[in-house]
């Protein structure tokens, strides 16, 4: 994961992603099945999931938390989850992959 001064981005099967700002730590999995790469990202004030080079719904000023040991978890071969958190709060976010 290198990129432009401050930019981030993953490579999968020699394809560069998208840069951003940073990737968060302990997010970058595979699915089960090893089809699908999934990792949490930040741009700007907004946060969200990247799965197979696509962004998902972006929020506004979180952050993944890896209390689970890992930031993103996939509870089917189209869902998946992750905790987050804003201030003093923490939700479980759940995201249908197309």
């Amino acid at each position: 994961m290198t990129g432009e001064r401050n930019k981030l981005f993953v490579v999968v099967d020699g394809e560069e992603g998208r840069q951003y700002d940073s990737i968060s730590y302990n997010s970058l999995i595979f699915s089960p099945d090893s089809k699908r790469v999934v990792y949490g990202v930040k741009m700007g004030e907004k946060c969200f999931v990247v799965v197979d080079g696509d962004e998902g719904r972006q929020y506004k000023l979180f952050k993944f938390s890896s209390l689970l040991g890992q930031g993103v978890v996939f509870n089917a071969p189209d869902s998946l989850y992750f905790l987050v958190y804003k201030g003093n709060d923490i939700y479980l976010v759940e995201e249908r992959i197309k």
